[in-house]
């Protein structure tokens, strides 16, 4: 998990737009398992930035 979580946030703080983002959920708690999804909120300045993380990231 620790992997996905690093290449996650690299490919994020290459993206000027992304302000905020926070981790959530049953990984932020210490919860997870191995059927546990990764569930985060990211803010953003511009619509566009939604397409190039999605893009990038998922």
């Amino acid at each position: 998990m620790k992997r996905i979580l690093k290449k996650i946030a690299k490919e994020l703080s290459r993206i000027e737009d992304v302000k905020v983002v926070i981790l959530y959920g049953s990984l932020a708690r210490g919860e997870f398992t191995s059927r546990s999804d990764v569930d985060l909120f990211i803010l953003t300045t511009k619509d566009k930035t939604r397409k190039e993380i999605h893009d990038k990231v998922i």
